[in-house]
């Protein structure tokens, strides 16, 4: 059994795989707001330290607030630009935080939202900057600045599978999240100055070379104080879910599964299964790559849950309905 266990990790299985003894849950609701709610009371109870709040309305605020959520034992909450969502604000005042990081600028999350948030904890600050990365710079200096990182991720800022991907492996190492201009010749020099302050030994590039350029990696190569420079890339955006968290986890109990074409169910279940250390992985609406299945096999997998409605990812995956 072990031997085609190993055969099947490494070339494949040419029979449907299906994990045996795996239960499945389904974080669901409404809309990406009652699911971020839903995913916050699987993992927290009153009196968190942080809470991370985002817009659910674009993503990429929320890719680096989640490893950092993570990183500080806390949630990630999804508003509207202009209103909070009673189920929302409920789940904030149950919690009761110390503090909230808002990720993004006004343009995001707007300031009569800030206001209320105000109202909710003692202390509510902002984590934002000109555009998504320097707001992604400064959520990362922001939580991982006091203690560190010995690894750091980046991902493309353009599009949000492969960040998404890479949270909830980030998540469980203490690891930030920092997203770039992927098609850029080489290294910005705020990114280059941050990975030092954070005193980065180990960089890891979630996505080929379309996403983050083989001149950004080279690049990173050269920055003081960076040893190893790896790459988790892949055909599509599943091979580079697959090949990330296979990669971060050599043991885990539970699986979470997203939508690797709609992101709003996903965003808040990257702290979850991050400071679960569980691998999240994005998959089709109504089917799992074959490579996921096999590594929820390898991983002993014993539940897996669906971050999201019917309607984002279908009964077939969970029946684990096998991609051709």
């Amino acid at each position: 059994r072990n031997f085609w266990d190993y055969y099947y990790s490494w070339f494949g299985n040419p029979s449907d795989i299906k994990p045996a003894g795996v239960t499945v849950e389904r974080i669901g609701g409404a809309d990406r707001y009652e699911v971020s709610v839903g995913a916050s009371r699987t993992q927290f109870s009153p009196g968190v330290s942080t809470i991370y709040v985002a817009t659910g309305s674009v993503f990429s605020d929320a890719l680096s607030a989640g490893a950092a959520a993570a990183h500080e034992g806390g949630p990630l909450l999804l508003v509207k630009y202009s209103a909070i969502p009673a189920s929302v604000r409920a789940e904030i005042t149950r919690l009761e935080p110390a503090k909230i990081i808002v990720a993004g600028g006004p343009g995001s999350v707007s300031e009569s939202v800030f206001a209320e948030l105000q109202s909710l904890s003692p202390l509510v600050q902002r984590a934002s900057g000109i555009d998504r990365y320097e707001a992604s710079r400064s959520i990362a200096a922001q939580a991982f600045g006091a203690d560190g990182a010995e690894i750091a991720y980046l991902a493309t800022g353009k599009t949000f599978p492969d960040a998404l991907s890479a949270s909830s492996a980030a998540g469980s190492l203490g690891a930030p999240v920092i997203l770039v201009r992927g098609t850029s010749s080489s290294i910005d020099d705020a990114t280059t100055k941050l990975l030092i302050d954070l005193g980065v030994t180990d960089v890891r590039i979630a996505g080929g070379p379309a996403s983050v350029s083989e001149g950004i990696m080279n690049s990173v190569a050269e920055i003081p104080g960076v040893t190893s420079v790896v790459r988790f890339g892949g055909a599509n955006r599943y091979v580079v879910s697959q090949a990330v968290n296979g990669d971060a986890f050599s043991v885990a109990s539970t699986a979470y599964v997203a939508s690797g074409s709609v992101f709003s169910d996903a965003l808040s279940g990257g702290p979850v299964a991050g400071i679960t250390s569980s691998p999240l992985y994005v998959v089709k609406s109504s089917c799992i790559p074959k490579s996921v299945l096999q590594d929820m096999v390898d991983l002993g997998i014993t539940k897996m849950v669906i971050l999201g409605g019917s309607a984002t990812l279908s009964t077939k995956v969970a029946s684990f309905a096998n991609c051709s």
